[in-house]
């Protein structure tokens, strides 16, 4: 019987140890009190893209941050602007490698709908104020002649 059962370990336990994840850690460890305990790492940093013709996917253990392209809304008007950092702390770079006139401006909402920073002239190079506003997540309006042209995701931490 003894000899079953250690067979029986030895062939369910590299199986086990096979499905389970491991990485290099920065830090980590464990944390208890009366209500429970838990154990927790610091540095997990790997992630996998998966590609199709359909989207992309990202899988892993720690997800990367980006500036998401919301939607394109206005017919024919074609605007090309680089975004970023994102997540950001204090201000919001915006690039636009088209020459804008004057019809184009931004506005900035929570995740509510409630407007955070009213219409504004958006410039080819500019930086946008973002130190004053709790950390969560905003959109950032792109509009032409009063008509949505771009929304983006930004996270504010």
């Amino acid at each position: 019987m003894l000899r079953i059962l250690t067979t029986a370990i030895c062939l369910v336990m590299p199986t086990i140890a096979a499905l389970s994840q491991s990485n290099t850690l920065t830090s980590g460890g464990d944390a208890s009190a009366t209500s429970g305990s838990i154990s927790y790492s610091i540095g997990q940093i790997d992630y996998l893209n998966s590609a199709g013709t359909s989207g992309s996917f990202n899988q892993g253990l720690q997800q990367p941050y980006e500036i998401v392209e919301v939607n394109d809304l206005a017919e024919g008007v074609k605007i090309d602007l680089s975004i970023g950092p994102n997540p950001t702390s204090d201000e919001l770079t915006i690039i636009s490698t088209s020459l804008l006139d004057n019809t184009f401006t931004f506005s900035i909402f929570d995740a509510k709908g409630s407007i955070i920073l009213g219409q504004q002239p958006l410039h080819n190079s500019q930086k946008i104020k973002l130190a004053a506003l709790a950390s969560g997540e905003y959109f950032l309006d792109i509009s032409s002649n009063s008509q949505r042209v771009k929304t983006y995701k930004i996270i504010k931490n």
